[in-house]
């Protein structure tokens, strides 16, 4: 798995909060409670089941429309079409 800039910014601030000794235990702990974020791809939860931050809902579908050059969304919340 790569490493975003999103996900070594939660290990820092994991370590600012719990201090540069913290355990990876400790600190899977911390980014766990996180819930309710808003980032880059949509609302982080770390506590769910998944662990992933950013669930199924959050995916969206685009289309390019190269006549007008822009992103067009295809699909509702979750992937599913309009």
């Amino acid at each position: 798995m790569r490493s975003s800039r999103g996900q070594r910014a939660l290990v820092v601030e994991a370590l600012k909060r719990l201090g540069p000794n913290a355990t990876a235990a400790q600190i899977r702990g911390y980014i766990d409670g996180l819930h309710g974020r808003a980032g880059t791809q949509g609302i982080y939860d770390f506590g769910d089941r998944e662990q992933r931050g950013v669930g199924e809902n959050a995916v969206v579908i685009m289309g390019w429309n190269p006549a007008t050059k822009n992103w067009i969304v295809q699909s509702r919340p979750g992937g599913y079409l309009k």
